[in-house]
């Protein structure tokens, strides 16, 4: 059995209110040493898993995660099609925050409309302190409700408020 699948996620650590001083999970910088030239599928399957880890995306959802399709693209930062399942992403941008970012993109397809009114309701009325700061620092979050809640799993993932949890199928 692979690594990644022997891990069991039941509970996460949650931050309270004056225990950070920053997003838990920062912007990483792109590696501009990376082409298609010299970056491959293997590649992208590496940092696949290592998002996995990293996120504590449970063991079981695994299987569904594989079935996203990821193409090395430099043509774009990173885009996803989320009813087919399908990411494209630059090599110089291939790390475990943007490929978390794109899975919550599909993480979102997956809401019935009235989940994602509740999201968008959950979002305008929270107080949670790390929310807070997503909306503060991450101004791209508030382009639409898609980004807003791609990036709030992006830089929070597992410190993210529970009470966010129900809105991130196949995540948590």
């Amino acid at each position: 059995m692979c690594w990644w699948k022997k891990r069991k996620v039941k509970t996460r650590t949650a931050l309270t209110p004056g225990s950070y001083v920053s997003l838990p999970y920062p912007e990483e910088k792109p590696d501009h040493t990376k082409n298609k030239g010299n970056t491959t599928a293997d590649d992208a399957k590496k940092i696949f898993f290592e998002w996995m880890t990293t996120y504590l995306v449970p063991s079981e959802k695994t299987k569904w995660w594989e079935k996203v399709k990821i193409t090395l693209d430099e043509s774009t930062v990173a885009a996803t099609d989320s009813k087919h399942k399908h990411m494209w992403i630059s090599p110089v941008w291939l790390n475990p925050g943007v490929i978390a970012h794109e899975m919550a993109h599909i993480s979102y397809w997956q809401l019935s409309p009235e989940k994602k009114r509740r999201f968008e309701a959950s979002y305008q009325a929270t107080t949670e302190p790390l929310v807070l700061l997503v909306k503060k620092e991450r101004t791209y979050a508030e382009t639409s409700m898609v980004e807003t809640h791609a990036e709030i799993y992006r830089f929070l993932g597992k410190y993210m408020p529970e009470s966010f949890w129900e809105f991130y199928p196949f995540l948590f």
